[in-house]
């Protein structure tokens, strides 16, 4: 369930760096979707937050629904 929309910053470091803040000091909470604009900023974003340890995935409408369905779960 969305229970905030939270507008971030328009220019792409101060967006990251936002993203790893709320991650960081437990504002959102247990698992949390982020979209983004293509593949590309998927993967800059993933590999942006495991360089800080925290563990992300990469979902786009080319991996099977079972794959996207088991990554969620897991």
């Amino acid at each position: 369930m969305l229970k905030e929309l939270i507008p971030f910053p328009s220019f792409s470091g101060d967006r990251l760096l936002a993203v790893l803040a709320l991650l960081r000091l437990g504002l959102l909470q247990k698992r949390v979707l982020l979209f983004v604009n293509g593949i590309d900023a998927g993967f800059r974003l993933r590999l942006f937050l495991e360089s800080f340890g925290v563990r992300a995935a990469v979902l786009n409408s080319e991996l099977p629904i079972n794959s996207r369905h088991h990554i969620l779960q897991v």
